[in-house]
C-alpha cells in the first residue's frame, strides 16, 4: 500500500514537472528523491529525510523546479496519506463491528444451545421423578394391603380361635375374653396360627375362672380347620 502511494506521488511530481513548471531554468537540473517511508520529496539525500530520518529515497529522475515541485508534492503526498489513514480506519472499524457481530451471534448460539440442553434436562429428570413418584406409590400400596391381609387374617384366626374355646367351654355364654392386644399370635405358615390367651367364664358350678388356652388352626376360605385347643 505505501509503495503505492509513493508511486502515485512520483507520477504526478513527473506529470507537473513536466506539463506544468516552467523549464530551462538553473534548478532543473537537480534530481528529486522521494522518501519511500513518508513520500517527502528532496534534491539531497545527505543527512536522511527532514521529516521521518529515512534514508531509503526513491529516484524519480525529474528534473522540474524544484520548489514547485517540492510544494505540489507535498500537498498531494499529504492528500494521499489521509486518504490511506482513512481508508485504514474505516477498515478497521468493519472488521471490529464484523467482529462484534460474529461474538454476538457465538453468544447467542451458546444461550440457545444452552436452553435447549436445560429444557431436554428438565424434562428427562420430570419424567424420571414421575416414574420414581409411581413406583413408590404402588410399593406403598402394596405394602399397606399386605398388612392389612396380615393383620385381617391374624384377627380372623383369633376369632375363630375363641369358638374353638367356647366349644370346651361350660357355659359358653358367660365368657369373657382378653383382649386382641392381650392376645399371642403366631403365624406357623401355609394358613396355620397359633393362638394364645385367657378367657374368664362360670364352671360347672357357677363360679366365674380364669383359664387360659393354647389354640392351633388353619385358615381356610369357609372358615378353619384342624383345630386343636388346649385349657389350663
Amino acid at each position: 500500500m505505501i509503495i503505492g502511494i509513493i508511486l502515485m506521488v512520483a507520477v504526478l511530481a513527473f506529470v507537473i514537472g513536466w506539463f506544468v513548471l516552467p523549464k530551462g531554468r538553473a534548478d532543473d537540473t537537480q534530481t528529486i528523491y522521494i522518501c519511500k517511508k513518508c513520500g517527502t520529496p528532496t534534491t539531497c539525500k545527505e543527512g536522511g529525510c527532514t521529516i521521518c530520518s529515512c534514508n531509503d529515497y526513491l529516484e524519480t529522475g525529474l528534473k522540474p523546479s524544484y520548489v514547485k515541485a517540492q510544494r505540489a508534492c507535498g500537498r498531494w503526498s499529504e492528500v494521499l496519506k489521509q486518504h490511506f489513514y482513512e481508508s485504514q480506519v474505516i477498515e478497521m472499524t468493519q472488521l471490529a463491528h464484523q467482529l462484534e457481530l460474529e461474538k454476538k451471534q457465538a453468544t447467542n448460539s451458546i444461550t440457545t444451545e444452552t436452553i435447549a440442553k436445560t429444557q431436554a434436562n428438565k424434562k428427562t429428570v420430570n419424567f424420571i421423578s414421575g416414574i420414581v413418584a409411581v413406583v413408590l406409590v404402588f410399593g406403598i400400596i402394596i405394602g399397606i394391603s399386605q398388612g392389612c391381609e396380615f393383620e385381617n387374617d391374624e384377627r380372623d384366626a383369633w376369632v375363630c380361635a375363641q369358638n374353638v374355646v367356647e366349644n370346651h367351654l361350660k357355659s359358653p355364654s358367660t365368657a369373657d375374653f382378653c383382649s386382641y392386644p392381650e392376645a399371642t399370635i403366631t403365624d406357623l405358615g401355609n394358613n396355620k396360627y397359633k393362638i394364645v390367651g385367657y378367657v374368664d367364664a362360670q364352671n360347672s358350678f357357677g363360679a366365674v375362672v380364669r383359664s387360659y388356652f393354647t389354640v392351633t388352626l388353619t385358615l381356610t376360605e369357609s372358615g378353619y380347620t384342624d383345630a386343636r385347643c388346649y385349657i389350663d
